[in-house]
């Protein structure tokens, strides 16, 4: 299983031991991007992700190098699983990634607010300015806002007004 974190910086570990990242800063992307959207997805959708302002054949070059750079950063100890590709599609394998993010809008999603906050330490991927990981990032922003705000109004609800205006103060400074 590959364990995948983007919050407060991208963080590689395969079956328990950490991996170092892909060399290079497009295999890098690629794990992220991947990460925060499993599945295999277009090889096209992926090379435009990741170089959308050059044209096609070297934006798909870039992905080739990648994908090359992310199989070595993975390993063939213990991610390989995890690797969806075919000639027309590359992705990580859902069932086969633990990622922090997607673990923190599980929790949210079923209502343990606390434990999705106490994974949501640091920045969504602050290392990349690609086009989608900045809206990724505000997106995400957003999220954390609303739980912290939810946080507040359950305090409030259940009369506790000094928990509640610290949950506030706190959501206020995010």
């Amino acid at each position: 299983m590959l364990r995948i974190r983007v919050l407060g910086g991208l963080a590689l570990e395969a079956d328990g031991e950490p991996r170092p990242l892909p060399e290079t800063a497009r295999g890098r992307a690629l794990l992220a991007f991947c990460a925060l959207n499993p599945g295999a997805h277009p090889r096209g959708r992926l090379a435009a992700a990741l170089r959308p302002d050059v044209l096609d054949r070297s934006a798909r070059a870039t992905l080739r190098q990648a994908i090359w750079a992310l199989r070595q950063a993975v390993g063939d100890d213990g991610g390989t699983a995890a690797i969806l590709a075919d000639r027309d599609r590359f992705g990580l394998a859902e069932d086969e990634i633990w990622v922090d993010v997607l673990e923190l809008r599980r929790l949210a999603e079923s209502g343990a607010t606390d434990a999705a906050l106490e994974l949501a330490a640091g920045e969504l991927l602050p290392e990349l300015d690609d086009e989608w990981a900045v809206a990724a990032r505000g997106a995400h922003h957003d999220a954390v806002g609303e739980l912290l705000a939810r946080r507040a109004e359950e305090a409030a609800a259940a009369g506790d007004m000094a928990a509640a205006i610290a949950r506030a103060r706190r959501a206020l400074e995010h």
